[in-house]
């Protein structure tokens, strides 16, 4: 359904805690990619190094996504199939998804849980992949200028 109507300034905050919430979980991550390369490491202590960071960065990111979504669309959930924002924070949610399934897939407990946790992990890392990279693409045409935007340029001087 609709957001309560707010100000502007509910919007904003809305749109700051996306972008914080994303930022935090994009440093989760760098420290879990730098965690992960450290040899020696217990089961345990991999977990709290490796796995921890990934899945707290996943649900920021997931959180941030979700933020970013109800933000364009003006709602907790809407369907605008011709809004180019839609479809880029669409996209990114998706992405946020497919990390989220990895995280929680990458996981691996003392004893074998007879499902191929690693395929899936790593196939859903792809998929939130694509969704990032298919978001950016998306935002391209929305960073080149548009026509009633354009600053008239002074005419040349005669003299």
């Amino acid at each position: 359904g609709p957001l309560p109507h707010g100000r502007g300034s509910s919007r904003l905050f809305v749109h700051v805690l996306s972008c914080a919430l994303q930022f935090v979980g994009t440093l989760l991550f760098n420290l879990n990619t730098f965690d992960a390369t450290m040899p020696g490491f217990t089961r345990w202590q991999q977990d709290w190094a490796v796995w921890v960071p990934d899945f707290i960065g996943s649900v920021l990111f997931l959180a941030s996504g979700y933020l970013a979504f109800i933000e364009a669309c003006h709602a907790y959930w809407a369907w605008h199939p011709r809004s180019l924002s839609w479809w880029i924070t669409f996209a990114n949610l998706l992405g946020c998804v497919g990390f989220m399934i990895a995280a929680v897939f990458a996981y691996f407990p003392p004893q074998p849980i007879g499902i191929h946790a690693a395929t899936i992990a790593t196939a859903s890392t792809l998929a939130g992949a694509i969704g990032f990279f298919a978001g950016s693409v998306l935002m391209l045409p929305e960073a080149l200028p548009h026509p009633t935007h354009r600053v008239r340029q002074p005419a040349p001087d005669p003299g």
